[in-house]
């Protein structure tokens, strides 16, 4: 089994992505082109939007004394390699390529105190490309059970520091990747209501980083340990005469990570994701097909959050099976 995705959305959102089921000795594979257009607003500790290099930059008094604006933008080419290790283990394996671009006008103002590590931080804020691979993310996922009706998957997930390009400044850092070790667990509970063509979903995560070493935005070198995030979200979708029409509720929950003392990022971010789609997948529950597909238009839309970056999204996303 072969999928081929194209997809538009950001780097660390997923579409609407519906848990499937792998016989043993089975392969999927995966690809996405995922685009992030620039943004330059995010949230603030009070849920209000603000500039984004106000939640960048963490010095008060130099926020004050800066003018002009920073935005950010990013491409990614996802392969993932899913197989069907038993009748209930699946092993998954993504490898991302990574474009990222930041737009930078930050300045100080005339009459600024002179300041040398205020000069250093705009500096590593300046406008930057960086490309190259990303972090390799690693997924093992146990069926603990399913019926006609329902469906539950859980297991471990692991992200590779194997991100080179750029330099990781800060806790919101511009770069491939992140050069952490992530570890967490995992858990999908899928049913099918009476009702042909509707499927509903919870899936709840949690991700831990181990500690390493990061450089502040002013260049100076300290341990770092990001903090632990919690994940949920709800899916609903429903097929019908080839039309499939999806929606999603997503709810991150950040807790504070630690780099040269509190690094005050703690937060969390509600997005809502709205998809239609057309093919005809749902007639595989009639009949084999010789060529299953499926192309979806959705829009993802930050709701509300805290210290979180605002990036509203278009993704266009289309699968074959063959």
């Amino acid at each position: 089994m072969l999928v081929f995705i194209l997809h538009q959305n950001p780097q660390k959102v997923q579409a609407l992505d519906e848990e499937t089921r792998i016989p043993a000795g089975v392969s999927l594979s995966r690809f996405k082109l995922i685009s992030q257009p620039a943004f330059s607003e995010a949230y603030n500790g009070f849920g209000e939007r603000v500039p984004l290099h106000l939640i960048l930059i963490r010095d008060e008094q130099l926020k004050d004394w800066t003018m002009g604006s920073i935005s950010r933008e990013a491409t990614v080419l996802e392969s993932t390699w899913v197989y069907g290790l038993s009748q209930d283990w699946i092993l998954e394996m993504v490898l991302p390529v990574v474009s990222m671009k930041q737009s930078s006008s930050l300045e100080l103002k005339n009459g600024a105190p002179s300041n040398s590590e205020w000069n250093t931080i705009l500096q590593n804020l300046q406008s930057e490309t960086v490309s190259g691979l990303g972090d390799i993310r690693l997924k093992a996922g146990y069926e603990m059970g399913a019926s006609t009706k329902w469906f539950v998957r859980g297991g471990f997930k692991l992200t590779l520091p194997s991100g080179s390009s750029g330099t990781p400044r800060g806790v919101y850092a511009f770069s491939a990747g992140e050069k952490i070790t992530d570890a967490g667990l995992f858990l999908h509970i899928n049913w099918y209501p009476f009702v042909r063509g509707l499927r509903n979903g919870i899936r709840f995560s949690q991700s831990s980083a181990m500690e390493g070493e990061r450089e502040t935005l002013s260049g100076e070198k300290h341990s770092y340990l990001k903090g632990n995030r919690l994940e949920f979200q709800y899916q609903w979708s429903y097929e019908r005469s080839d039309f499939f029409y999806g929606f999603e509720i997503h709810h991150l929950k950040q807790l504070e990570s630690q780099l040269d003392g509190g690094a005050n990022d703690q937060g969390y971010l509600d997005q809502g994701l709205l998809e239609i789609g057309w093919g005809n997948l749902n007639q595989l529950e009639e009949k084999p097909l010789d060529l299953p597909w499926q192309i979806r238009l959705g829009h993802r839309r930050p709701l509300r959050g805290e210290r979180q970056f605002i990036a509203p999204v278009w993704q266009l996303e289309a699968q074959i099976y063959f």
